[in-house]
């Protein structure tokens, strides 16, 4: 990790930019040059890492579609994104490639599984980093395939804690 902030401080410094007031977009263009210049995969993910924790942009929604969508095909030549988007309340929200799902999961966009709300409207609720539905009577319910993956990335407690919601009961129970 201190190479990644030497790359920062460098890349600032050539681009004369403040390294802790930067913006997302600085750190995509910082990542496109160490990976132009011969840094590795795991170079670019260093940076991309550093700079966020280092800056607090890791709080946010682009840094965190950055860090989850940033591939770099090696041999393939320029830093790309493979994502898939879909629609969200208030827009559009990127997502994993659906080659990413494994077979026997479910994906909370590409297969989500049996429940109340599978098909409902979704939003995005950002401060949380959770997909949610919204029911008939609107309603933002968490996505239970959300729920079940924070729970097993997050821990259970954190899942559980994102599970209370003012219900109505159109999820399948009232105040999961």
């Amino acid at each position: 990790m201190l190479a990644a902030g030497e790359a920062w401080l460098v890349w600032c410094a050539a681009h004369g930019g403040n390294p802790l007031d930067a913006t997302v977009d600085d750190i995509r263009r910082a990542a496109l040059d160490v990976h132009e210049h011969g840094g590795t995969e795991t170079d670019v993910v260093d940076l991309v890492d550093q700079v966020g924790f280092m800056t607090g942009l890791w709080r946010s929604t682009e840094w965190l579609l950055l860090r989850r969508t940033i591939l770099i095909p090696m041999g393939e030549g320029p830093l790309v994104q493979r994502r898939s988007e879909v629609r969200v309340q208030d827009g559009v929200l990127g997502t994993h490639d659906p080659a990413k799902c494994a077979d026997d999961d479910a994906s909370l966009i590409h297969r989500p599984s049996r429940h109340p709300l599978q098909s409902a409207p979704m939003a995005w609720h950002a401060e949380l980093g959770l997909l949610e539905r919204i029911c008939g009577h609107g309603i933002h319910h968490p996505d239970l395939d959300a729920l079940a993956y924070a729970r097993r990335t997050r821990g259970t407690s954190v899942g559980d804690e994102f599970a209370q919601h003012d219900c109505d009961g159109c999820c399948g129970k009232e105040n999961r």
